[in-house]
């Protein structure tokens, strides 16, 4: 059943567009697009998407398709009184070739910013997003918050969805984002730093112990846990806080569950190095 799905939305994926452009086949591909987009959002949990691109494939059809399927009469065109102007034409003409042409290379160019980055595009996902990509990668994770109290010099851990007042606890759904998401860990330790801000607790430091199974393989540690995730910039440098990808992927895919890692990965080093405040400038990790 698995290879059924793949190599068929494989087959579809290349088929469709041609077969919705051929008015002989378009009301039938119609009806297959829609039941793979139906089959995904049942199989999946990726929000709106599909049933944004079972409206946008109607697009295939003739602009009067609304009025054929409701049995309206066929309106004619305002025809324009206003008189020719070829100059006023051409000028817009080339205007729209020229933003078409810019359109084109952004949406050629911008999907392979990935390569100017030495990290594994799939396991930092810099440059992932906007790059044809789309479901492509299975992150499992385990994770570990903590901050410098600034007023008692302790490291305080961070339970997201339970945490201490005065911080905002995440959902389920968000505390998995940031824990797969180097982004978003970077933007939620910015939040509670922003957070514990208000109370007066002035550079507060946000660090995170993270533990990565990616596409079935033995997890391995995912960012810097000495690292102070709010010290880091925010641009387009390669994050260096992101640990490289070092597991090979493995024959027998990784099903342990994450509240097991901690039997068979060794976590003391890791911890040992989430809880010592932060470090000027940390030597890599070896």
């Amino acid at each position: 059943m698995a290879m059924f799905f793949s190599y068929g939305g494989l087959l579809l994926d290349l088929f469709i567009v041609p077969a919705l452009l051929w008015k002989r086949t378009r009301t039938v591909a119609f009806i297959l697009a829609v039941m793979f987009h139906l089959t995904n959002a049942f199989l999946f949990h990726i929000g709106i998407f599909p049933w944004m691109m079972i409206c946008a494939t109607t697009l295939f059809f003739k602009p009067d398709w609304t009025q054929r399927w409701l049995g309206q009469p066929k309106t004619s065109p305002v025809k324009s009184s206003a008189p020719n102007e070829p100059n006023r034409h051409t000028r817009w003409k080339t205007l729209t070739v020229c933003l078409v042409g810019v359109w084109c290379v952004v949406h050629l160019l911008v999907p392979l910013r990935h390569w100017l980055y030495s990290n594994d595009v799939n396991w930092s996902e810099q440059g992932y997003r906007f790059s044809w990509r789309m479901m492509l990668n299975e992150k499992i994770t385990l994770m570990q918050i903590v901050y410098d109290d600034p007023q008692t010099g302790r490291v305080m851990r961070i339970n997201p969805l339970k945490p201490p007042p005065p911080l905002k606890p995440l959902t389920l759904q968000q505390a998995t984002r940031v824990s797969q998401h180097p982004d978003m860990l970077q933007e939620y330790a910015r939040s509670v730093s922003e957070q514990l801000a208000n109370t007066g607790d002035l550079d507060v430091s946000v660090r995170a112990l993270v533990l990565c199974s990616l596409n079935g393989r033995r997890p391995q540690l995912f960012v810097d846990p000495r690292t102070n995730l709010v010290a880091q910039p925010k641009g387009f440098e390669t994050w260096t806080w992101v640990v490289p990808l070092e597991e090979p992927l493995a024959k027998k895919p990784w099903f342990i569950p994450p509240t097991k890692w901690p039997q068979y990965v060794d976590l003391s080093k890791m911890t040992q190095q989430l809880m010592t405040p932060e470090k000027p400038s940390p030597e890599p990790i070896p």
